[in-house]
């Protein structure tokens, strides 16, 4: 049987690995996240846990207690987050006010854990009762909290809206969906039927100072409308979306031949980057679990190519290219002859763990697009385990190692083929061995990172080496 411990781990699993969720926490860990931001947390939470419970095998006389453990767990969770994410917000209104928390539903959860074990109804029922009522009650804390938070800032006398949406909804919450005020907003509004992701959040007025006669702002707030000095957005047909985007792609694929006529403005707070521009008969087949595409990107400098799965953006893009350039700067890689395809990849494609992967049998490069680009701060729980795992480009530099001593077999031996692969293993490895001993000799702690520690377990030991050498240049 499953106890709570059990169950508790496998849902922080899950959560760890949701990359919706981890996207989330980026921008909510920025200060940059909003209640939109929040809500989808909270359904991300409650598909994850409903899934968990619906399935779980639990003693009878545990079922109450263990669920309603894990639901306190997520009250207190989903007020945590809200809580910073109100904080942020209010902080850039200058607002300094205490976040409220929702009640705690507790006759409520009593009712429903107890239904769980029902012994008139099928296990099939209790099934979906588990499912159904765990992801409701848990989307339910979300909703109070934007409940008690919009009446404090109403009391605080700053104008609140509730808003309502949703999308294939039943009749009962397309005809509560809109935005009203907070004294006049529809009855029920707070309120959810099982299976129900509507989206329900509040939006406060915006405030600045009022400016005076001599043109400074006073510390009298007044509200600004949020379309000061905005026209109506046009609402665009498909085929005139399709057509404005494919005029601005000719347009800037034109700026791009003529670099003279490219004008690119960067400050503090904006860049344009160049567009990413796929040549699609230029295609490549990857299989890992699956087989799957990837395309070459026309307007970078190095030879980098994007999976089928992956939607980039040109930013984002555009710091890969970089990164790559600045790690054979720093290793000292000058001659460009034979260097290999880098794939981005989404984290289906790479499979398994991998945060990135050389494979020299096609010199190509695969780097997973969740941990291809970040900031210290926000250094993936998976990059823990490696040697500067907080500086992004230390990935990059470690599988241009990899590469690196796949150049130095096929110099001796030729290409990396299926029928040798297994010799150019043991070339690396021997290498990495004799490098490692001789470094050992002389005092140097090779072992720099758990990755590092678990590979000589394994007897891996150009990935030892690897890491000694990413460590050693960076931090050297």
């Amino acid at each position: 049987m499953i106890n709570y411990e059990q169950l508790r781990t496998a849902v922080d699993t899950k959560l760890s690995m949701d990359p919706e969720l981890r996207t989330i926490m980026k921008r909510i860990n920025s200060g940059r996240a909003t209640f939109i931001d929040t809500a989808r947390y909270s359904q991300v939470l409650s598909h994850i846990l409903g899934s968990e419970v619906s399935k779980m095998i639990l003693n009878v006389d545990d079922r109450e207690a263990v669920v309603s453990h894990l639901l306190h767990d997520s009250y207190e969770d989903i007020n945590d987050v809200f809580g910073r994410v109100q904080r942020d917000i209010d902080k850039k209104k200058g607002l300094n006010i205490k976040p409220r928390q929702g009640e705690y539903p507790d006759e409520r959860v009593e009712q429903f854990v107890h239904s769980l074990v029902d012994p008139t109804v099928e296990d099939s029922v209790i099934e979906r009762r588990a499912r159904a009522g765990t992801e409701t009650i848990t989307k339910s804390f979300h909703d109070d909290c934007i409940e008690e938070n919009a009446k404090l800032h109403e009391e605080a006398g700053l104008k609140t809206y509730i808003i309502r949406m949703g999308t294939n909804c039943c009749p009962w919450c397309s005809e509560v969906a809109g935005k009203y005020e907070m004294k006049d907003q529809p009855q029920g509004i707070f309120r959810r039927h099982d299976n129900c992701d509507c989206t329900v959040i509040y939006d406060g007025q915006v405030l600045r100072g009022q400016t005076g006669n001599n043109g400074k702002r006073s510390k009298k707030w007044v509200e600004v409308p949020k379309d000061a000095g905005a026209a109506a957005a046009p609402r665009l047909s498909q085929e005139q979306a399709r057509k404005l985007t494919d005029d601005k792609v000719s347009e800037v694929k034109s700026k791009i031949s003529n670099p003279s006529e490219m004008t690119i403005k960067q400050n503090t707070e904006s860049q344009y980057y160049r567009p990413v521009l796929l040549d699609h008969n230029s295609g490549i087949s990857i299989n890992r679990e699956y087989e799957f595409s990837a395309y070459k990107v026309e307007n970078t400098h190095n030879n980098v190519y994007v999976s089928e799965n992956v939607d980039i953006k040109p930013k984002k893009l555009h710091q890969i290219d970089i990164r790559i350039s600045e790690a054979m700067n720093k290793i000292g890689i000058s001659d460009e002859k034979n260097l290999p395809k880098a794939v981005v990849v989404s984290r289906k494609d790479i499979a398994k763990n991998d945060v990135a992967l050389y494979r020299a049998k096609e010199n190509m490069l695969l780097i997973c697009d969740e941990y291809a680009v970040y900031s210290p701060a926000e250094m993936p729980r998976q990059m823990q385990q490696l040697a500067c795992g907080e500086k992004d480009i230390s990935t990059y530099i470690h599988e241009l190692y990899h590469w690196l001593d796949a150049e130095e077999y096929r110099n001796k031996y030729g290409n990396i083929t299926d029928e040798n692969y297994n010799d150019y293993i043991d070339f690396i490895n021997n290498n990495a061995k004799k490098r490692l001993d001789k470094l050992s000799s002389k005092g140097y702690n090779v072992l720099v990172s758990k990755y590092a520690k678990d590979n000589v377990i394994k007897q891996q030991f150009f990935e030892v080496y690897t890491e000694y050498r990413t460590f050693n240049l960076l931090e050297g």
